[in-house]
């Protein structure tokens, strides 16, 4: 899970968490890591959680916008502890992760005793439960020797994902724990301001008589948070890439109730300006506006993507226009903006061959792979089981390596 400044910016990424099924194609894993029909079964429902957790990111808390532990995800989560209990070690090397995100301590004991892998997603195991387990299960996993200040290929500490889920109990349990009030991620963004931009007053009271430092960013953010127009905009954000996530095609595509969702946030975005705050311009991307774009570009808005460029963004949203304007605005075709690829895979993993053609008739590369896992594009449009991209892909003088031809047969795909 990716977590930089809220969970919902996994949203627009090319996959490397929540779609684990599409990863585990693309990337690294081999169809012998995936061990029984069981653990294929509880992978299948630990994306359907994440799914549902990154759903929640619309505003169910008071005044929030970051993901949260909906009831829709705690009964995801009791669907996922069913399918562990019928795991052992042996079954794959993600099966702890799985009793962990299912807030299960019995089995994750279990298969602690039992040595089973310590594979965390976008994080330790400990960032998991910071999120979606109870005190029993962090008690559990640092006693195991999980580090409360690691980071396990994550941005930030454990301390970052339970506040951006607001997790105040497991907040507090990490602060007592000895947890850093005052870490920051790769971005110098801190704990505290974190909990400023999701909008959750006691958690920032809560780090704040922890020993919570303001810096410079702190009173920017403090009054930026208190914009009406912007709150508001920023909600419908999440409400239309949430409507988005709830397809249940793997690679889900712009469908009407998303169209619908665009032309309400669009209606928001003719209110901000470039000081409003520093997504307004990424708002208006995703709301395929291209008026408000120009606009936000001349006024200098901040070029806050979200787990990826603004181009990103646009590939999987917005039309033509959009992609033009950003080009011309000097955003990189290439460019991968924080993305593990470039804006090409959005294109391909939406569906968007409309999109997918103008990148490439403008010198996107269509041998491009993503890092680190070095999956071509081509691969990830098998995986969306879409013919049509494949072939245009293949025109363009894309090239199948040995694993690209394998899928494409298991499909039944035409790779000529």
């Amino acid at each position: 899970m990716k977590r930089t400044i809220s969970v919902a910016m996994m949203m627009l990424a090319p996959w490397p968490c929540w779609q684990a099924a599409s990863a585990g194609e693309a990337g690294a894993i081999s169809p012998g890591d995936k061990g029984s029909i069981a653990y294929q079964r509880a992978e299948r429902q630990y994306d359907d959680l994440g799914n549902a957790y990154v759903r929640s990111a619309s505003p169910v808390r008071s005044a929030s916008i970051c993901s949260t532990r909906s009831a829709e995800v705690v009964e995801k989560q009791k669907i996922l502890a069913s399918s562990v209990a019928h795991l052992s070690a042996k079954d794959g090397e993600k099966v702890l992760l799985f009793a962990v995100a299912a807030n299960d301590p019995t089995d994750a004991g279990r298969l602690l005793a039992e040595g089973a892998a310590r594979t965390g997603d976008d994080g330790s195991l400990l960032h998991t439960a910071a999120t979606f387990g109870d005190a029993p299960l962090l008690e559990m996993l640092v006693d195991a020797g999980f580090g409360i200040e690691d980071l396990g290929g994550a941005s930030g500490p454990a301390l970052m994902d339970a506040v951006t889920s607001g997790r105040r109990d497991n907040a507090e349990w990490l602060i007592r724990h000895g947890a850093n009030v005052n870490a920051v991620d790769a971005q110098r963004f801190s704990v505290l301001n974190h909990a400023i931009l999701c909008k959750d007053q006691d958690l920032v009271d809560l780090l704040t008589r922890a020993g919570a430092r303001a810096d410079e960013m702190t009173p920017e953010l403090a009054t930026e948070q208190g914009s009406v127009a912007y709150q508001w905009a920023e909600r419908q954000y999440y409400d239309l890439a949430g409507t988005w996530l709830s397809s249940e095609s793997r690679c889900p595509p712009r469908t009407a109730r998303v169209v619908e969702k665009q032309k309400i946030l669009a209606s928001s975005v003719a209110h901000l300006s470039a000081k409003d705050g520093e997504r307004v311009l990424l708002f208006a991307v995703t709301a395929n506006d291209p008026t408000d774009v120009g606009r936000l570009l001349a006024e200098g808005a901040a070029r806050t993507g979200d787990n990826g460029s603004l181009l990103h963004s646009a590939a999987r949203f917005a039309d033509a226009p959009v992609l033009e304007m950003l080009v011309d605005a000097g955003f990189g075709i290439e460019d991968h903006g924080g993305a593990s690829a470039s804006a090409l895979f959005t294109a391909v993993t939406s569906g968007r061959q409309d999109n997918a053609t103008w990148l490439i008739q403008h010198g996107a590369d269509v041998n491009a792979r993503t890092v680190p896992d070095g999956a071509p594009v081509l691969r990830y449009a098998l995986i969306c089981k879409d013919q049509s991209l494949v072939s245009e892909l293949i025109r363009a003088g894309a090239r199948s390596d040995a694993r690209t031809t394998a899928l494409a047969a298991k499909q039944g795909i035409d790779l000529r």
